[in-house]
């Protein structure tokens, strides 16, 4: 559902006919299209519809049983999404169109990537290691040059497998806001500042 955040907050966009459960991740620049998962049986899609007509709806990522936690680039091109189909969960990298090969992320246990602001990293949590880490992106002619995944931090973040709202990028890409576990009932929420200098000195 979509209300205006204006006057009597009216229902603009009701979408309907999802299944069970369905999530919104993104709406387009362009207000033309929001980004979605969605839970049908045993498997977990992602896709996007069109806001002027809701029922004409794109399937983008149907990749293993899960395709969860979907992320567009600042351009709105490719997407970062998380995925079981190794038996693991990974993220993976692709393009909306579906037309190049599809790219590993990480390589430990993770569920959720985040872009940088200008598109040329991914930050993610592996669950194995409780890190928090980046992988570089170079865009070529050719597609996108992932480099080898590199440590940021080392650290827990808060509750289970489901790190997607547990840590964030801030809009100018120089710091983390970081959920974290703790031993007491109290939150710890800990910013970490200039952890590129920090990183660069490692």
């Amino acid at each position: 559902v979509v209300r205006s955040l204006r006057g009597s907050r009216e229902v603009l966009l009701e979408a309907t006919g999802f299944g069970r459960d369905v999530t919104p991740h993104h709406w387009t620049r362009d207000g033309r299209r929001i980004l979605y998962s969605v839970s049908e049986g045993d498997s977990i899609t992602i896709g996007w519809f069109d806001v002027e007509n809701p029922s004409e709806r794109e399937e983008l990522v149907a990749d293993g049983p899960w395709s969860f936690h979907p992320s567009l680039s600042p351009d709105e091109k490719c997407l970062v999404y998380g995925s079981n189909k190794s038996g693991t969960p990974q993220v993976y990298l692709r393009d909306v169109e579906g037309r190049s090969e599809v790219f590993l992320v990480t390589r430990g246990r993770s569920t959720t990537g985040q872009w940088s602001p200008d598109g040329r990293e991914i930050y993610f949590h592996d669950l194995s290691t409780g890190t928090t880490g980046a992988v570089s992106v170079e865009w070529t002619p050719d597609g996108p040059v992932l480099g080898d995944p590199r440590t940021l931090l080392t650290t827990r973040l808060r509750g289970g497998m489901d790190s997607r709202h547990k840590f964030r990028v801030t809009p100018e890409g120089d710091r983390l806001l970081l959920s974290l576990e703790s031993d007491t009932q109290v939150t710890s929420v800990q910013i970490v500042s200039d952890w590129k200098r920090a990183l660069e000195t490692r």
